[in-house]
């Protein structure tokens, strides 16, 4: 027996049994037997749906009923919403009838008795039976579900007492279960719902039908794309179409070549609008074709039986580079009669270029003394079968070559080349050269010739020659060196060309009358040397830009003995600065020597050393000055002047750039602040920008490129200072020492100039000059 009060089945127990326990609803305290079995899915045990009557066979209590309640007030799954909890409470209810086919409903809305809510165990009550555990009826059981309403009840449970059925046991109402039931039922009104019925939420068939439609129809949509792609695939011919390109897969440029592309219908239906479309590489040059072509490259063939073939044949040559790849392609369109779409096929010939119609040769003297005029025919020639166009000769020439003249001359200024007229089938092409060697050739020279195709402005190397020409070593052995080299050299204006003759006799012989001839050749104006101040000028006679030394100034040129040496030194300082219009900023210093003859053999003769360019750089002229007033006796600074200690007094700082020669590209001038300078953001530039970087104390001033038409450009900006008493009776350091730098687009060197710092003394401020020491 369990204690009185617990009416329920254990919560572990896994066999059914009947147990007995006394309810405080019973009469008289009555026991009570109840029916515990198994529930499926829960772990432990709940009462059967009915109850037994007690020993003493009085009617039942409640007992049945409250463990109906605690089913029915089971806390909802935390996952389930607030509807689908009413309607499983609503199912739980139960309709109890007392015969066959008849029951009598459980008046809806009646409080069930809370678990936790005070009775009295003599009260007699009537139960609701709102859950599965239920009363037995005294006939037959016939059990069904009912949904709890607002109604106050009106019916008691069929019960067994003594044998005979009682329904008259009333309980009254539990105010508190009310209020839980309303709790849980209630709508967004407050009002309860009519629960006597059970309605079913209408379905959206709608949805249903669609997502049927959407998918019968992908699935016929599928079915009718694959039979589509297997049908296709299952009767597109295997080859109905056969095409070929036949011709040389190596060729010469210049060459004239034919190539003929074939195609024969190898189905069994006949192909309708049959096209051919040639590509051609840009470098092949067509000449004939046959048939004509309907347009361009492109054939319009018709219709082909089964069986039937034919053919096209396009002639031309290759103007390309040798060597190089090239690639014909053929491209067939055409529609097969049992089809409605058209086909295509594609075929492909590589052409290697191997070489070129076009031959070079060089005819020269195999040996040669330095000075000696030496002559070199250059020739191209053709050997193909069509005219030649655009081909141009270039010859490279060793360094120790002085080149005199040719026939014809050469195509364009400084550059030693020749465009040739068109070169006919079986022709050449013929240019005469002449020149000598310099004094410092030695060994073996070569001369080199290459020609070239000129595509539009590419020029497509075709074929080279050379002729080797052997230096016999010279009596007289003298060089040109300017700053200790033989290299062309840049300078900046002001420099100083520092030149070095060093001569000397190599033979067994005397050399007689010998004389040297340096000069400065510009095409035009002066050159830039300021023979004023030239050292070593005096030995010599000066003719313009121009200095001889011979025997009358040099007693040892008149017979230079075998194995005797000398060096003739000169130095020729450049101006600092000079006016293009008058002078030119580069020239070319040549050196040549005079003999008469060797020994007793008169022979006279001229030898040239190899000359050397000279550039000069843009004239970049850097100023940096500090003002307290302008020019015109206006005021451009701030303060006392002289500065006193304790006071602010501000000064304006002007940076003028000056460059007349070449344009220039990245100008840069900067400097830093002293710790006692302070920067206050007054800034102006003609050109560019200036600005001041607070990290590093740094003010810059950047111009991308020089103005053009512009000689001189400024920049300003305005610093302060406070000068303590430790710094009564002495200058102010205003800007530390300052650089600018630029680029010379011409000579593309980069330029540098340094400033020195600026104080307060100002001397260039006449209004300000002798105030610049700080006072008290």
């Amino acid at each position: 027996m369990s204690r009185r009060g617990a009416c329920s089945c254990p919560p572990r127990v896994s066999t059914p049994r009947t147990r007995r326990c006394s309810s405080p609803w019973s009469p008289n305290g009555r026991w009570t037997t109840i029916s515990c079995t198994r529930r499926r899915g829960h772990r432990g045990m709940r009462p059967l749906a009915r109850t037994s009557p007690n020993r003493a066979g009085r009617p039942c209590s409640a007992t049945g009923c409250r463990s109906i309640l605690g089913n029915a007030r089971r806390r909802p799954s935390p996952i389930a919403s607030p509807s689908a909890w009413r309607l499983r409470a609503r199912r739980r209810v139960l309709r109890i009838g007392s015969g066959p086919g008849s029951g009598a409903r459980v008046p809806t809305g009646t409080p069930l008795p809370s678990r936790n809510s005070p009775a009295s165990p003599r009260a007699p009550r009537t139960s609701p039976c709102g859950s599965r555990r239920r009363c037995a009826p005294s006939g037959p059981r016939t059990t069904s579900r009912a949904l709890p309403s607002t109604t106050a009840p009106t019916a008691s449970l069929p019960c067994f007492s003594n044998g005979q059925n009682d329904m008259t046991a009333h309980h009254p109402p539990n105010p508190d279960l009310a209020r839980e039931l309303k709790a849980i039922y209630a709508q967004d009104d407050g009002e309860l719902p009519d629960l006597s019925s059970l309605d079913q939420a209408p379905r959206r068939r709608w949805r249903r039908f669609l997502v049927r439609a959407v998918l019968f129809l992908g699935i016929i949509s599928a079915a009718a794309w694959g039979g589509f792609f297997l049908w296709r695939g299952l009767s597109t011919p295997a080859r109905i179409l056969a095409g070929t390109i036949e011709g040389s897969g190596s060729v010469r440029a210049g060459e004239e070549t034919t190539y003929t592309v074939r195609y024969r219908n190898e189905g069994d239906v006949p192909v309708a609008q049959l096209e051919l479309s040639l590509n051609l590489p840009s470098a092949f040059q067509v000449t004939k074709t046959t048939p004509a072509a309907d347009e361009g490259t492109t054939w319009r063939l018709g219709s082909l039986t089964p069986g039937s073939d034919g053919a096209v044949t396009v002639t031309g040559w290759f103007r390309a580079a040798v060597p190089s790849a090239q690639t014909l392609q053929a491209a067939f369109t055409y529609r097969p009669a049992n089809f409605s779409s058209d086909f295509q096929d594609f075929k492909s010939l590589p052409v290697s270029v191997d070489g070129s119609v076009l031959k070079a040769s060089v005819t020269g003297p195999e040996k040669a003394l330095p000075g000696d005029t030496v002559e070199y025919v250059l020739e191209v020639e053709n050997a193909g079968s069509v005219a030649l166009e655009g081909v141009r000769l270039l010859v490279a020439l060793p360094k120790d070559f002085h080149f005199l003249s040719s026939q014809p001359a050469p195509s364009r200024e400084g550059a030693v080349s020749w465009d040739l007229p068109p070169v006919a089938a079986g022709g050449n092409a013929t240019v005469t050269m002449k020149g000598s060697y310099t004094a410092s050739a030695e060994g073996t020279q070569a001369v080199e010739a290459r020609v070239m195709l000129v595509a539009d402005v590419v020029e497509l190397a075709q074929t080279a020659a050379s002729a080797r020409t052997d230096m016999l070593g010279g009596t007289l052995d003298f060089r040109l060196l300017v700053n200790g080299g033989e290299d062309d050299l840049t300078l900046d204006s002001g420099g100083v060309l520092r030149v070095s003759i060093p001569y000397g006799n190599r033979g067994s012989q005397t050399v007689n009358d010998v004389s040297f001839r340096l000069a400065a050749e510009t095409g035009g104006p002066a050159a830039p040397i300021d023979w004023e101040k030239a050292v070593g000028i005096a030995d010599g006679v000066r003719t313009g830009n121009v200095l001889i030394w011979d025997k009358t100034d040099l007693p040892d040129l008149a017979a230079l003995a075998p194995k005797s040496e000398g060096v003739i030194d000169v130095t020729l300082p450049m101006p600092a600065s000079f006016d293009p219009k008058t002078m030119s900023d580069r020239f070319t210093l040549t050196l040549t020597a005079a003999i008469k003859g060797v020994g007793s053999v008169v022979s006279p003769r001229t030898v040239s050393a190899t000359p050397l360019a000279v550039l000069v750089n843009s004239d970049l002229v850097a100023s940096a000055e500090a003002r307290y007033f302008t020019p015109t006796g206006e005021p451009v600074g701030r303060g006392p002047l002289p500065p006193k200690a304790g006071e602010t007094t501000a000064y304006r700082v002007y940076w003028t750039l000056e460059n007349r020669l070449h344009p220039l590209s990245d100008i840069r001038m900067s400097a830093t602040l002293p710790t006692d300078a302070g920067w206050i953001d007054q800034k102006d530039a003609a050109a560019g920008t200036v600005a001041f970087d607070e990290t590093t104390r740094t003010v810059s001033w950047t111009v991308p490129a020089w103005p053009e038409g512009t000689p001189i450009i400024q920049a300003w900006f305005d610093v302060v200072t406070a000068p303590s008493d430790a710094d009564v009776g002495s200058f102010l350091k205003l800007v530390n020492a300052a650089g600018a730098e630029a680029t010379d687009t011409l000579t593309k060197a980069r330029l540098s100039r340094a400033l020195p710092e600026i104080t307060s003394e100002l001397p260039t401020d006449e209004d300000a000059k002798g105030k610049g020491v700080v006072v008290e």
